[in-house]
């Protein structure tokens, strides 16, 4: 199936017309190119959201989409849904965005590349801004170079969600921020296998907790990462583990406060006072605003 260029409103509108063909054609693939820009079917009011996702599906179509920008493509008001075997985004940017800014539902993988969430929010009947869910067990989620801000929900600012039975067998952030939710965590993992932070920034805003986990993961690695939140309340594991599991392994990071006793925490951890970590993970956060105002051509 040839490749599916959005290059303008128009092409926004076409993309679900042309993702449900490729479902009813049996396709393996669908991808889609974005130009570089802003795109919004009507910048000044909301508007509903992009789906795709088959209309009353019991369960995703075995289709791997991706979506892909050509440098960043800013959606105005116009949040996302997919459902697919497997999501790769790469270059997108959701500003102001109602409902989830970004849902999406997978049965093998989620990749998040540069993707850009700013000034959200999921309403009340809706769990998070960025909102992914393992539909089956054993889906890997990767979220690289992205940045999640400012946006508010009534569960996280990214919630890792187990569905029909589902699991995630892994979770990694790599030099991904997280910062200034206004929700009950800024992360939130249901059910995952191994847990990998690697060089990111994670801060919590006006949330109760930074990271909150149902049950502990088998394995786990924070490294070189920044952790900002209430003092003792930067982790909160509300169940025992049900099988076996190893320390999670804290190395070469700063934070703000404690973390859980079962940690292994190397000499190279330090101990930071939570207004420095929150400048640090404000200026990576305008790193991001000035991406959006570049591809935007906002001042």
């Amino acid at each position: 199936m040839p490749e599916t260029v959005v290059a303008d409103d128009e092409g926004l509108l076409a993309l679900r017309e042309e993702y449900l063909q490729a479902v009813a054609d049996g396709a393996e693939a669908f991808t889609a190119t974005f130009r570089p820009g802003v795109l919004g079917l009507d910048p000044e009011h909301p508007s509903g959201d992009i789906s795709l996702a088959p209309p009353d599906a019991a369960d995703p179509p075995p289709i791997d989409v991706v979506l892909r920008s050509e440098g960043l493509t800013a959606l105005s008001n116009l949040p996302l849904r997919i459902a697919a075997r497997s999501v790769t985004i790469e270059g997108l940017a959701f500003v102001k965005a109602l409902r989830p800014a970004l849902r999406v539902t997978a049965t093998r993988g989620i990749e998040l590349t540069g993707v850009v969430v700013l000034d959200s929010q999921a309403d009340a009947r809706q769990r998070a801004v960025v909102d992914l869910s393992a539909w089956g067990p054993g889906v890997t989620l990767d979220i690289v170079g992205s940045t999640f801000a400012r946006s508010s929900a009534p569960d996280a600012l990214l919630g890792c969600y187990a569905a029909s039975g589902g699991w995630f067998e892994r979770v990694r952030l790599e030099q991904t921020t997280l910062e200034g939710a206004t929700a009950d965590a800024a992360l939130a993992i249901e059910a995952v296998s191994s847990l990998e932070l690697d060089r990111s920034m994670l801060g919590a805003g006006h949330a109760r907790i930074l990271v909150r986990m149902e049950w502990p993961p088998k394995s786990g690695t924070i490294s070189g990462c920044s952790l900002s939140g209430p003092a003792g309340a930067l982790f909160e594991v509300a169940h025992p583990a049900p099988v076996e599991v190893e320390p999670m392994l804290l190395a070469a990071s700063r934070l703000s406060g404690d973390v859980p006793a079962t940690f292994a925490t190397q000499e190279s951890v330090e101990r930071i006072a939570r207004s420095s970590l929150d400048e640090e993970i404000a200026g990576s956060v305008a790193v991001a605003d000035r991406r959006v105002a570049s591809a935007t051509g906002a001042t």
